[in-house]
């Protein structure tokens, strides 16, 4: 990690996040920070197109939810109005708490989408996904975040693969993917995906650390589509189960210093 970053009575580096509520990093307490704290001070908001946080101290409501608390609409913070919708009742996730943390949860049948634009459309760019997500061991292929119709069609995916993570995109031409080695299941997971050039990059974070790392080189695979879905692919096949507490989409491949702000906070909050 980075020195990090100090002001407004919050600081956050290599040792972990403090305010005068105690600090994480030690072991010893964990931090009290609303989400206008983190919204104002820690995420990175360049090339933001999607946020979303299941987090009830927000000052705007998280989401939408009907009289048997089924989240019919999961808001989008980034100022983009990239909002996930569902109307349908067996398809809308709940909201729950996992672990002492609210997050929005899939059943396996779930599924939140948005209306779909060219902000999801990257190219051959450079694109970063950062999400909070707490999975369950699953087999085949489960989409947590992605802009593709099904998973075999052209776009992005963060997933479960196999019972592992997965980061991927798809064009005609074939697949550009890179998998974890470990399950990482069944605790709270903060997934950080990154396409920089034909670079690649996927991290899950366990317990506030760095469980694994995989890199490598592959073809700068063309992200096309437009429509953003979470908890399953656009064909509603290969659902996934599990909570996801929070999504962050940039169109660009964050800097390390953002990178050291949102995966230090991040980190902290979901050991």
């Amino acid at each position: 990690m980075a020195n990090g970053i100090s002001g407004y009575g919050l600081q956050v580096g290599g040792r972990g996040i403090s305010s005068t509520a105690g600090s994480v990093g030690s072991g010893i307490r964990s931090p009290i920070l609303s989400a206008s704290d983190f919204s104002q001070r820690l995420v990175p908001r360049e090339g933001l197109v999607f946020w979303c946080m299941s987090d009830n101290s927000s000052r705007s409501k998280p989401g939408v939810k009907d009289n048997n608390n089924r989240v019919s609409l999961i808001r989008d913070f980034s100022r983009s109005r990239n909002h996930l919708r569902q109307s349908s009742n067996p398809r809308k996730p709940t909201s729950v708490t996992y672990n002492g943390q609210k997050t929005f949860y899939f059943d396996g049948s779930d599924i939140s989408s948005s209306s779909g634009n060219s902000q999801f459309d990257f190219g051959t760019g450079d694109f970063t996904i950062v999400l909070a997500a707490y999975a369950t061991v699953q087999s085949g292929g489960r989409a947590v975040l992605t802009n593709r119709s099904s998973i075999s069609a052209s776009g992005f995916m963060v997933g479960r693969f196999n019972q592992k993570w997965r980061f991927d995109t798809k064009d005609s031409g074939g697949t550009s993917a890179i998998n974890t080695s470990s399950n990482h299941s069944s605790n709270w997971n903060v997934v950080f995906a990154r396409r920089s050039g034909t670079s690649m990059v996927l991290q899950v974070w366990t317990d506030g650390s760095l469980a694994e790392e995989v890199t490598s080189t592959k073809t700068a695979r063309d992200v096309d589509g437009v429509q953003l879905s979470m908890g399953a692919p656009l064909d509603r096949n290969n659902d996934y189960t599990g909570g996801v507490s929070e999504a962050y989409v940039y169109n660009k491949a964050l800097s390390a210093t953002e990178q050291d702000r949102i995966l230090t906070y991040m980190a902290a909050k979901f050991s």
